[in-house]
């Protein structure tokens, strides 16, 4: 069983900061304040992967051989 986000939320891939629950749900999963999470989601919008790739960088790129 795949444990990663809790069911109930409202979309695969986005994070709602005008849920409560959801904002702190977020912002502990990447170690942020729910203030912070805010900030960001404002600068790069609500999808998952580009708030993951704000707080920690792009995921590397693989080497062609």
């Amino acid at each position: 069983m795949h444990l990663s986000t809790p069911s109930g939320l409202h979309g695969r891939g986005t994070i709602n900061i005008a849920v409560t629950w959801e904002l702190n749900y977020w912002a502990t999963r990447f170690g942020l304040s729910p203030d912070d999470l805010i900030l960001i989601v404002a600068e790069v919008g609500t999808e998952v992967a580009d708030v993951r790739d704000a707080v920690f960088g792009p995921p590397p790129r693989a080497a062609l051989s």
